[in-house]
């Protein structure tokens, strides 16, 4: 997902930092207008799962080392589902950005 939004700035030629968390530079594009409309609508949900997806993706892969507690603890399932068919629709989003799908 963090891919496939980085790639969608690229194509804008829009620079990205350089850290997981692209939510900040989706919202500048989103002011500047640089977007399709059908995108535009969807932006605040984009930036959202950005920034959702990328403060968990320490504890996801390490765990609250602090407290000794591993991912398993932490997330469950649900969890799990539900950033998958976030970050699926993500990826959907930036296909299409990159006219890679046909226009809906």
């Amino acid at each position: 997902m963090e891919l496939s939004l980085k790639a969608a700035l690229r194509f804008l030629a829009v620079e990205y930092p350089r850290e997981h968390n692209v939510r900040d530079v989706l919202l500048e594009v989103a002011n500047s207008r640089m977007l399709p409309e059908w995108f535009m609508a969807e932006v605040e949900f984009v930036a959202a799962v950005s920034s959702d997806l990328a403060m968990k993706r320490g504890p996801a892969f390490y765990g609250d080392e602090q407290a000794l507690r591993p991912p398993s603890s932490i997330f469950t399932q649900t969890d799990a589902s539900s950033a998958l068919k976030d970050a699926g629709k993500v990826y959907e989003n930036c296909k299409r950005l990159l006219g890679l799908t046909p226009q809906v």
